[in-house]
């Protein structure tokens, strides 16, 4: 079934945020813009997929834009005082022309099993909400995670790829959370996260909060942090659980802070949970805070090897992570298109 999510101003087209003000900035100085009253919102929009956006014909007779995208939209431009225009637009090219100022917003709904390569940074203020079953191609671009209550994707299915992608900002929520995918049964490759995440509840990770999936090439440098007391808390680095025998990590690196409070069946450290941990590192003794050992329950010791700061900054470790990654003079290892 063909499926669009509406994505809380919606992350596919992440309008808003960091686009907006770069669909703006170039409107301001593009001779050739649909209007350059500044009276006037621009929205771009796909308008083929009822209820979110689509065309009807009106009572004099003319074609006019509906749904709930549109209505969105004139809420934005109300609350700034202007009028809304709407253009419309093959999906595709919607967030290349808001990069290029044809437009100063786009709001559009994004199919959970479509194709989609980022073409610039972006700022989101709420995950995409429901199963990505899709590819999503960062291209080497970030998102920015602005007080998200998770990561870019609350969950992916098998069939997902969600590659090329750097992370930043903050998350604050509950169970399964991280920067990248909150539960993955899909593929994260060549992705890194920065991001701060905390939560009051249990797995959670940089890249995935827990994982049936592959994590491959992939590294963290943010704090991850739990508040839980209750017993059964799993947070890692990468992620916070490895569950099944089909579950992988491969060659990836955890060099941020893990944090957690509670004393009773913890496992925080690195990676946690059944599946398997090939060519996985994490950063030795310092990163931990509270309760900073691995406690009762299955960890990750036989299966990522500790490394000292010193050593992850060292060329060598960059070369023993594979080719996805490169060396970073005195910092820690990258990836090739960083």
């Amino acid at each position: 079934m063909k499926m669009k999510k509406f994505v809380s101003l919606l992350l596919a087209l992440l309008m808003i945020a960091s686009l907006a003000a770069c669909g703006k900035k170039a409107n301001d100085n593009n001779d050739n813009n649909n209007s350059n009253d500044s009276k006037t919102l621009i929205m771009g929009t796909s308008a083929d997929y009822a209820p979110f956006e689509f065309m009807y014909k009106g009572k004099d007779g003319t074609m006019q834009y509906g749904g709930i995208d549109v209505s969105v939209g004139q809420y934005i431009a109300e609350s700034m005082g202007k009028e809304l225009k709407v253009e419309n637009m093959s999906f595709d090219y919607l967030l290349p022309s808001l990069v290029k100022g044809d437009f100063d917003i786009v709001i559009a709904a994004m199919e959970a099993g479509g194709n989609y390569k980022l073409t610039a940074d972006i700022t989101v203020t709420a995950p995409y909400p429901s199963e990505f079953t899709g590819t999503f191609d960062g291209d080497g671009h970030t998102v920015t995670l602005d007080g998200t209550t998770n990561g870019v994707f609350v969950s992916t299915a098998a069939s997902a790829v969600i590659q090329n992608l750097g992370v930043k900002g903050t998350v604050s929520g509950g169970e399964k959370i991280a920067g990248v995918v909150g539960m993955n049964a899909g593929t994260i490759e060549n992705c890194k996260n920065a991001a701060d995440i905390t939560s009051d509840d249990r797995y959670v990770g940089g890249i995935a909060g827990k994982t049936t999936g592959i994590i491959q090439n992939c590294y963290n440098v943010g704090t991850i942090a739990s508040t839980r007391t209750k017993s059964g808390v799993y947070l890692g680095g990468i992620t916070g659980n490895i569950d099944g025998s089909s579950a992988e990590a491969k060659n990836c690196y955890n060099a941020g802070n893990i944090s957690v409070v509670s004393t009773s069946n913890v496992a925080a450290g690195w990676i946690n949970g059944g599946g398997n941990a090939e060519n996985c590192f994490y950063l030795q003794a310092g990163n931990l805070t509270g309760t900073n050992e691995y406690v009762s329950g299955e960890d990750s010791r036989d299966r990522a090897t500790a490394k000292t700061s010193d050593e992850m900054k060292s060329p060598e470790f960059a070369v023993l992570l594979g080719s996805a990654f490169m060396s970073k003079a005195g910092d820690y290892p990258a990836l090739t298109w960083e």
